[in-house]
């Protein structure tokens, strides 16, 4: 055993061990069973040693915990399809049905006709789609939506067409998701709600 050790001296612990399943030596089985007296031990099957390979393997299941942890949405597909559907409503003037996606709060508030009355003709909506929703609580959620919009210069009726994103924020109440009354900032204007389609 002692010759053994001189020789492997030096070598790297995985090295050694490598070594020694491939000779078979019954010095490994002895020094393991120590004063037992059993004749064998069992072996590792493949050596490991700190390395890369070991932070790759830790970084991996990383995410997997903060997926698990990670906030829910209830009824996430009907938030997304409501997102669409006023939108939609808003680009084909159906100011009636838009309006209905508003918090309770709000139409509480405020009329039908008071909300159709914040839209102006500044700017015509063509396509709205919802991008992405951001969130770190259950019950409020910031939708972006890319819009497809042509605006009025200021001074003129010149009318510019552009594509950009604005943020609506949504609320969950009483089990259904609503809109929350918002302003929002494009072509220069800020605007209380979207204009009518021309």
């Amino acid at each position: 055993m002692a010759s053994l050790r001189r020789c492997c001296a030096g070598l790297p612990v995985a090295a050694v061990l490598i070594a020694l399943m491939a000779l078979g030596s019954g010095a490994w089985a002895a020094e393991g069973a120590g004063a037992s007296g059993a004749s064998s031990v069992s072996v590792p099957e493949s050596p490991r040693t700190e390395g890369p390979q070991d932070a790759k393997v830790e970084s991996a299941e990383v995410p997997e915990v903060r997926k698990e942890s990670a906030v829910e949405l209830p009824k996430e597909a009907e938030l997304r399809e409501r997102v669409q559907a006023r939108w939609d409503a808003v680009i084909k003037g159906e100011l009636e049905r838009a309006y209905g996606f508003e918090t309770p709060e709000y139409r509480k508030a405020h009329t039908e006709q008071e909300y159709r009355e914040e839209f102006g003709r500044r700017v015509r909506w063509h396509v709205a789609t919802l991008k992405d929703l951001r969130y770190d609580r259950n019950d409020e959620v910031e939708a972006i939506i890319t819009l497809d919009y042509s605006f009025a210069l200021p001074g003129g009726d010149q009318m510019v067409r552009t594509t950009g994103e604005i943020t609506d924020r949504w609320v969950y109440s009483d089990g259904q998701w609503w809109r929350r009354h918002a302003r929002h900032t494009l072509g220069g204007k800020t605007q209380s709600q979207p204009s009518l389609p021309q």
